[in-house]
């Protein structure tokens, strides 16, 4: 009953309210954002083993199945609510961009005006290799440098800085797959 199902695309975030599973468990340096759920994990699993030692030299197998199911449950739980992250990047909330990229400076758009819109993108592309240093981004999905740029836009706008970044990522991608339609 340990086995979890969790999305493994980020668009599909949005509709299952799930966090994105990496299916490498990597929490490697450099990244600032520092997050590892075995670290979560360990002593409650040091716990229950204590326990269950003596379940064990009873034999009692369904009595440590059933430690085993409610401490997996109990995980379950933490990750289903966004309190324990599967990876960095669900840790990391909207806000974070900020931390990890440059700052879209407040600016007024009128007409066509390729300097701003050539300063706009340049900023982004920082941000996105800066996020990309730190093991943040997530690979293998297209425009990461218009997400990272609709991000830092978003929070100029007053976009809430405690959401979730993967959920709102998640958010993102389903809008403008919705758009293309």
């Amino acid at each position: 009953k340990n086995g979890f199902h969790f999305p493994a695309f980020i668009v599909d975030i949005i509709s299952h309210k799930l966090q994105h599973h990496a299916s490498q468990h990597n929490w490697s340096d450099p990244a600032q954002l520092k997050y590892n759920l075995d670290d979560k994990v360990a002593p409650i699993l040091e716990e229950l083993q204590k326990q269950i030692l003596p379940l064990c030299k009873t034999n009692n197998q369904s009595g440590i199945v059933k430690n085993l199911n409610q401490l997996s449950e109990v995980i379950r739980k933490k990750i289903v609510s966004w309190k324990w992250y599967l990876t960095k990047c669900a840790k990391m909330k909207l806000g974070d961009i900020r931390l990890y990229g440059i700052t879209i400076d407040k600016v007024k758009i009128e007409g066509d005006n390729f300097a701003v819109l050539h300063n706009l993108k340049k900023k982004a592309k920082k941000a996105q290799l800066t996020l990309l240093e730190n093991n943040l981004s997530l690979g293998g999905f297209p425009n990461f440098e218009h997400y990272i740029n609709a991000a830092l836009l978003d929070l100029d706008k007053g976009a809430n800085p405690d959401q979730p970044f993967s959920l709102w990522l998640s958010k993102e991608m389903y809008k403008n797959k919705q758009k293309a339609k």
